[in-house]
């Protein structure tokens, strides 16, 4: 990327907090059971709000980290918005007995929120806010915990954990670049193809390229794997794609692929 691009992400303030909090990827996590259930406990509260009260607010910004903006955004469980008394608050459902909580238990629970007022204070101009956390037991009760920020704190807060991103991303980056060099040069990990096996690396290759899907069926011993993952990781390493997923269901196929990876990595993959 030249020092004129900029590169532009889409980050959800969710992802963003877990990711500051408890390190890791940018992909969210959890059951689509305990979705469900941590929704119902949300419009358990949300229905008890009043009429100064929104519910699931949507709050986005795009910020210039120079070099990369981050279009942030999501929705914000409540929001009261009252000039200098205005709320924000984020619904966390739980199991357990909400009561023995101290509010301390979950940092990222509190960065998601610390980010939905930065948001707020930064479109309305506040120069306060009200952060808060409520965690709402699924068979009853629910704690509640607040925070009384400046909007500056909020400000501060919420640029230093994209700081983080953003080193994280530059460090993906570069990793990325090292590795595409070697794939670019990639050659094929065996002696010779298999009868069919050219054939269906051209093909998977070319679906790629294209940006199409390819269903392929082969005969056993027709050698899938490596005529799968080697036209992709030459398409990764020409830039044809960003990522490359291979999913089986079987430990042999497991197996074969890493059998095959291990030979390119031979290759200085």
């Amino acid at each position: 990327m030249s020092a004129t691009e900029q590169r532009k992400i889409s980050l959800s303030v969710r992802a963003l907090a877990e990711f500051c909090a408890e390190g890791g990827d940018l992909t969210p996590s959890g059951s689509v059971r305990r979705m469900l259930e941590g929704a119902q406990a949300h419009r358990g509260v949300q229905k008890t709000y009043g009429p100064d009260w929104k519910a699931e607010v949507p709050l986005a910004r795009d910020i210039d980290l120079g070099g990369l903006t981050v279009a942030l955004q999501g929705r914000a469980d409540g929001v009261c918005l009252r000039g200098g008394d205005s709320i924000v608050e984020e619904i966390k459902s739980t199991a357990d007995d909400p009561s023995g909580l101290t509010g301390g238990e979950y940092p990222a629970h509190w960065l998601q929120a610390l980010f939905y007022a930065a948001i707020l204070a930064w479109r309305e101009g506040l120069g306060q806010v009200t952060v808060r956390l409520k965690y709402v037991g699924l068979t009853g009760g629910e704690a509640v915990f607040e925070r009384r920020m400046e909007a500056a704190a909020l400000e501060d807060q919420l640029q230093r954990s994209l700081a983080k991103v953003a080193k994280w991303l530059k460090s993906l980056d570069r990793e990325q670049t090292a590795c595409r060099a070697s794939m670019k040069a990639l050659a094929f990990p065996y002696a010779r193809f298999r009868p069919g096996q050219r054939a269906m690396a051209a093909n998977v290759y070319v679906a790629l390229r294209d940006g199409k899907n390819l269903l392929c069926q082969a005969p056993t011993g027709t050698g899938k794997t490596a005529a799968a993952l080697f036209p992709a990781l030459k398409a990764l390493g020409e830039g044809l794609v960003e990522r490359v997923f291979y999913l089986t269901a079987r430990t042999t196929g497991r197996e074969a692929a890493a059998a095959a990876l291990r030979l390119m990595a031979g290759q200085g993959l």
